[in-house]
């Protein structure tokens, strides 16, 4: 089992681990990335150790989990544009968020803020009762950027790049 963020675990006995090893009686994962994840120590047999954060292997032979991390109807609603929810349903299944208060699946269904309960149950004529079962933020890749950068080059580079010398003036505005 691997952690998500979110989550709330324990630290095991014998995990290899000085401070989150069973003195860590309650911790936060933060983030997750590859085998690993950053935590937040909540509870501690030494207090000192309180709000400390450690980046460990994300492993339940060093870990248990207390709580399973589970959004809120606000979270969900708070998404930004892009998010994706998956439902239980047997098809279509799949809806983005296209708008402030509208998520849309590939057929065309449209599900609104009023069609989400607090237990992330869906109220909507097709999909009635089917369940939240899986919640992506949506990861954008800066493909273009229209700004152009700057190099910075002393007086020698710029006379070797344009092939002759040359004089410096002030420029009158």
């Amino acid at each position: 089992m691997e952690f998500k963020k979110g989550d709330i675990i324990k630290g095991l006995p014998n995990n290899a681990y000085g401070i989150t090893n069973e003195d860590m009686t309650r911790a936060k994962v933060l983030k997750t990335y590859g085998k690993e994840m950053d935590i937040e120590v909540l509870e501690h047999k030494y207090p000192s150790h309180i709000g400390e954060t450690f980046d460990v292997l994300n492993s339940d032979k060093r870990f248990s989990l207390i709580k399973a991390f589970k959004p809120t109807r606000q979270e969900v609603l708070d998404m930004p544009i892009g998010s994706k929810i998956i439902i239980d349903a047997d098809s279509h299944n799949v809806f983005i968020k296209v708008g402030a208060d509208d998520w849309c699946n590939d057929d065309g269904d449209h599900l609104s803020e009023s069609d989400i309960y607090e237990n992330l149950t869906i109220s909507h004529y097709i999909f009635d009762g089917s369940n939240i079962v899986s919640i992506e933020k949506p990861t954008y890749d800066e493909f273009y950027n229209r700004e152009e950068s700057v190099k910075e080059m002393t007086i020698a580079e710029i006379e070797k790049e344009l092939g002759h010398r040359v004089k410096v003036i002030k420029e009158d505005k």
